[in-house]
């Protein structure tokens, strides 16, 4: 019986670096810029990870490509380190989101183009922070709280930031974290008839994927095709149902949505890649 062929490469640890002290880390977000370490070309990651009720923010800086780069330089590895930890939340993180600045007003940081993080708790609540200084800049509780299995957050300022939520209710409820709409339920997206365990915005913001309990995912896409249909008083676009996707044999876990691919992952130990077109109209079921 032959034996399967081996890679001439694998994989190699570029860097590690411990974000916290014990603990089970259950979300990673990123930012990545093209920078200049000391003597050598790199791409800076600027990474924020979550764990129970508390949220680290690292840096990892990563080599250009080898052949790019002197012999000398290769030697050394690339730094790691944590920058900032956010201990003792006062409920358990659901999500984060770097933001360029903090909104309503708020000056940017100086020192970090990506120095303020909202957080997202499980009680429906979102928290804006100063990561560098570990000030609370903002809390804001949606007037309705209900337990979450996900949230999903959209926008790179506070003033933009659009939130999706899912869990018990079997809805995806949406609403804004700033301005005269802050904290109000915006659009209730209906349809699923089991628990909601994933909400995904697209990059975009012009579309959002949702997977359940009930094995399906549901693609909701923006009435008129850009973001200038939106509820009175708000950022939020009107969304509507655009497909249904059925296929995995058990609850979907997570999804990853782009302009015309999707990918969902399941309890049947399955990924599904799909392909879609958002219609230039969408028609609500």
């Amino acid at each position: 019986m032959s034996q399967p062929k081996r890679c001439r490469s694998s994989p190699a640890t570029v860097h590690d670096v411990r974000l916290f002290r014990h603990g089970r880390i259950h979300g990673i977000k990123a930012r990545a810029k093209a920078t200049s370490a000391p003597g050598r070309p790199a791409v800076r990651i600027l990474l924020a990870a979550h764990s129970e009720k508390n949220v680290s923010v690292a840096e990892l800086l990563v080599d250009a490509p080898q052949h790019a780069l002197p012999r000398a330089v290769l030697a050394s590895p690339p730094p790691a380190r944590v920058l900032a930890t956010l201990w003792g939340l006062d409920d358990w993180v659901a999500t984060v989101q770097f933001l360029h600045t903090p909104g309503d007003g708020l000056p940017a940081a100086r020192e970090e183009e990506w120095g303020f993080l909202a957080v997202g708790l499980a009680h429906n609540t979102v928290e804006i922070w100063d990561w560098q200084r570990k000030d609370k800049l903002r809390c804001v509780h949606c007037v309705e709280r209900p337990v979450l299995f996900t949230m999903s957050l959209f926008g790179d300022n506070g003033d933009d930031l659009l939130v999706a939520v899912g869990g018990f209710t079997r809805e995806v409820l949406c609403w804004q974290v700033l301005g005269a709409q802050a904290g109000r339920p915006l659009q209730r997206l209906k349809g699923h008839t089991g628990v909601i365990h994933v909400v995904r915005w697209r990059a975009d913001g012009l579309a959002l994927a949702s997977g359940s309990e009930d094995r399906s995912m549901r693609i909701w896409v923006v009435a008129g095709g850009d973001e200038s249909d939106a509820w009175v008083g708000s950022r939020m676009p009107r969304l509507v149902h655009a497909y249904s996707v059925w296929g995995h044999a058990a609850r979907l876990w997570d999804i990853a949505i782009s302009a015309d691919t999707i990918v969902s992952v399941s309890e049947d130990c399955s990924a599904r890649v799909h392909k879609y077109r958002a219609p230039a109209v969408a028609v609500e079921d």
